[in-house]
């Protein structure tokens, strides 16, 4: 096995036609260890001499990459798969250390991107073979063709294989990629690079810059740049769009924030532990720094019992160094002591609009970026902020009985990204999925 650093602090700056630089610009970045504070690895903001010399790798290589057989494509992802597996313990460790996942989530998302190159050859395969048919006595075929070289611009809070999800499908369709990662976790965008590198990939079909928002917009407008697939938040996704709206040649796909709700229509009193550990594994997995997680707890009025329960068992939670392997914390700390600074902040907004506090939130820690569980009950509150708020915060909305009046609070936002019930009648479950606006709903999970 090679290992993916021989030191994370001589790791490279970008990885660019094959070659890893150290970059030369006069603006520096660090990859910082968000629970300790600890400084574990320094590196040069991509320039715009980087963005224009791995735009032009990646379209040098473009034609090249587009001519290689599907199949020697296929056996490039088939081998990064491999070498994450390889490295399963050292990326997990990585994850932890600069994305501040305990070590039990970090190895899940390590262990779900092996899975992912199957699973996205599994899709291509699906739905993007070259179809013949006849009518009306002539011939029609349907083919997909790659679009050229693509932008990947990922988050922080799952580096490693949210952005693959694009990635992945962009290389087996035989586009070529540049990837930003967060700047907030540089050295894991780094070390899928090489990875890939080793997997095989020919020099410039997937270029890698390290740097913060203006090398995203910067990337995504560069006009030989056939589109951009982004995901992080919404005030950097709206930058991107901002970039690249005057370019309709550009494929967008923005994946960015959600502010969810979970509906708690029907528990009985026996189901009252089982729901709230639903609740709490949907809205504080992660510290609440998940796209997907809860963040508006819809319940009914007589289902007081289950807020008080929620409230009791989020009060014991352990949070701590995610690198702790016994005890092992639920969750660990937010990505930066700012992060923890604006989550306090709009809690105690909320509360000034007529919110009612059920558990105050408390930050701790080395560097001031544990927090600790907010719950607020905000059904009388006069501004309740559609807002994803990136943090252990939930918000408690009650209904009388309807569950119409429920479906009416879930949709009572601008965002559409998960929905979930809990609930015992598969008619109410039915109801709910059909008339709430999401792109992904769970029921009882």
């Amino acid at each position: 096995m090679m290992a993916v650093f021989e030191d994370v602090r001589s790791a490279p700056s970008h990885i660019i036609d094959g070659e890893s630089l150290p970059g030369g610009g006069a603006t520096f970045m660090s990859s910082i260890n968000p629970f300790s504070g600890e400084t574990l690895w320094s590196g040069c903001a991509a320039t715009a001499s980087d963005t224009e010399h791995a735009v032009q790798a990646c379209h040098q290589a473009f034609s090249g990459w587009r001519a290689t057989p599907y199949e020697e494509r296929k056996a490039v992802v088939l081998g990064f798969a491999d070498l994450v597996r390889e490295n399963l313990e050292e990326l997990t460790g990585l994850l932890c250390a600069e994305a501040g996942k305990t070590l039990r989530e970090a190895r899940h998302e390590v262990e779900a991107l092996i899975a992912q190159g199957q699973a996205c050859i599994d899709a291509y395969e699906a739905h993007c073979p070259e179809t013949v048919s006849m009518a009306g006595g002539r011939r029609s075929s349907t083919r997909y063709v790659p679009l050229g070289p693509l932008a990947v611009i990922g988050p922080f809070n799952v580096p490693l294989i949210r952005p693959n999800g694009h990635i992945m499908p962009a290389l087996l369709s035989g586009n070529t990629v540049v990837f930003k990662p967060s700047e907030h976790t540089p050295l894991s965008g780094v070390a899928m690079a090489l990875l890939w590198q080793q997997a095989g990939l020919p020099p410039g079909v997937l270029n890698s810059l390290s740097g913060g928002q203006a090398a995203g917009e910067q990337l995504a407008a560069h006009p030989d740049i056939a589109g951009v697939l982004f995901v992080g938040g919404h005030e950097a996704g709206m930058a991107v769009f901002e970039a690249v709206k005057h370019h309709p040649d550009k494929v967008l796909a923005l994946d960015m924030s959600g502010n969810n709700p979970l509906i708690v229509h029907d528990v009985s009193a026996a189901a009252l532990e089982a729901a709230s550990r639903i609740v709490i594994q949907s809205a504080f997995t992660s510290a609440g720094q998940s796209c997907l997680a809860a963040r508006r707890l819809i319940v009914r009025s007589i289902a007081g019992n289950l807020v008080e329960q929620v409230v009791a068992d989020c009060a014991r939670l352990q949070i701590g160094d995610p690198a702790r392997a016994d005890p092992e914390p639920f969750f660990g700390p937010l990505i930066t002591p700012m992060a923890a600074r604006r989550a306090m902040d709009r809690f105690r907004a909320l509360i000034d609009a007529g919110g009612v506090c059920l558990l105050e939130p408390k930050i701790s820690g080395p560097d001031n970026t544990l927090m600790s569980p907010g719950i607020a009950d905000v059904t009388e509150c006069i501004d309740d902020m559609d807002e994803e708020i990136l943090a252990p915060i939930l918000k408690v909305y009650r209904y009388d009985n309807e569950l119409e009046d429920a479906i009416a609070l879930a949709n009572d936002t601008r965002f559409g990204l998960s929905a979930g019930i809990i609930c015992n009648d598969r008619a109410d479950r039915d109801m709910a999925s059909q008339q709430i606006r999401c792109g992904l709903f769970t029921w009882n999970q």
